[in-house]
Formats: structure tokens, C-alpha cells, sequence
């Protein structure tokens, strides 16, 4: 089962394939907006970037390993 559930509320649809591919259209619109904003709030110095983490959160797997030399 796919869904998505977006600011307007939640989606539905008969496939499971058109369920993906709207999620994915609808969480890439929301972060493109959200990312339009914040950028341009920074821009115009009326917000700043929040400081970034070491490791992204998505990566738990890298943070185990040690860094690679070079």
C-alpha cells in the first residue's frame, strides 16, 4: 500500500504505480517550496540556516563506519 498525505489532506488512487508516482510528485513539490522559502528567507535576512548536522539522518549506516583516508 502507498500513500501519501499532503498539506491540502489525504490521496488516493486505483494502482499502485500512480500512487507511487503521485507521492513522489507531491512530496517534491512541498520540499521545492519549503527549500524556495527558506532560501529566500535567507536571502533577505529574515531567517537563518539552521546549523547543519555532521551526518545527515538518512545515513545511519555511514556515521557506523570509520572515514575513509586519502
Amino acid at each position: 500500500m502507498v500513500g501519501a498525505v499532503s498539506k491540502g489532506g489525504k490521496e488516493g488512487h486505483v494502482t499502485e504505480r500512480e500512487a507511487a508516482a503521485k507521492a513522489v510528485r507531491v512530496m517534491q513539490q512541498e520540499f521545492a517550496s519549503d527549500l524556495a522559502r527558506s532560501v529566500a528567507a535567507h536571502v533577505y535576512g529574515e531567517m537563518d540556516l539552521p546549523d547543519s548536522a555532521a551526518t545527515p539522518s538518512g545515513c545511519l549506516k555511514e556515521a557506523a563506519q570509520p572515514p575513509v583516508s586519502r
